[in-house]
């Protein structure tokens, strides 16, 4: 087979299997069960784009697999969404498309904060809702970066009281001797180990020799 046909018949088989594919994302090549879940989205299917649709696709499939709890959850907050403004939707939208922004260290974050947010007691979600609306973009983000800041000290606090009195002191004089760097080499390290690890690699930390620490605090 000479090269020419070699490439001709590749570029068929990709074309074929494109073609596939991309039918799959038809809403005649869906099965019966996704059409009926994704049945509010029917109208308007084929002006979705292809990420869109997979992501519809796979929330569907994630939907079948629901427990009746979930089931339940979900359809109280395609209610709710069905009950909001054109103006509130896009509101949402775009923070949605903000989110997906972040990076992942930052989705999770802003996953944390979430979920502590959910547990607080309604009156005060609705205090905090209002007032998190009111704010401009930036406030919202040093609202959100504080939030994360103080569970990072709660976390330092609750890391430290597994050692004795004398090794905090010690912790927190070797602390202050180094640079923001040494720090922060220092803090990723640690958040790096395993949680079951950490206590045993800051006693490490505190046997080694003041040269031993400069050398393991050496950027990589």
């Amino acid at each position: 087979m000479t090269m020419i046909r070699l490439c001709l018949c590749l570029w068929l088989t990709l074309a074929s299997c494109a073609a596939a594919y991309a039918t799959d994302l038809e809403w005649e090549g869906l099965d019966a069960q996704t059409q009926k879940v994704l049945t509010p989205f029917a109208s308007e299917w084929d002006a979705l784009d292809r990420t869109t649709r997979q992501k519809l696709i796979a929330q569907a499939q994630r939907w079948e697999q629901a427990s009746p709890e979930q089931r339940t959850q979900a359809a109280e907050r395609f209610a709710r969404w069905q009950d909001l403004e054109e103006p509130q939707r896009n509101q949402l939208r775009q923070r949605f498309r903000w989110f997906r922004q972040q990076p992942p260290e930052r989705q999770r974050e802003l996953r944390r904060v979430f979920k502590r947010f959910r547990h607080l007691p309604r009156d005060e979600r609705r205090q905090l809702m209002r007032r998190f609306e009111s704010m401009t973009t930036e406030q919202r983000q040093g609202f959100v970066e504080g939030i994360r800041m103080n569970d990072r000290a709660a976390g330092m606090r609750r890391f430290l009281d597994q050692f004795t009195q004398a090794e905090r002191m010690q912790i927190r004089r070797i602390d202050s001797n180094l640079s923001q760097e040494q720090r922060m080499i220092f803090r990723h390290r640690i958040r790096s180990a395993p949680e079951s690890e950490r206590g045993e690699l800051m006693r490490q930390w505190l046997r080694m020799s003041e040269e031993e620490r400069v050398e393991y605090l050496r950027p990589r």
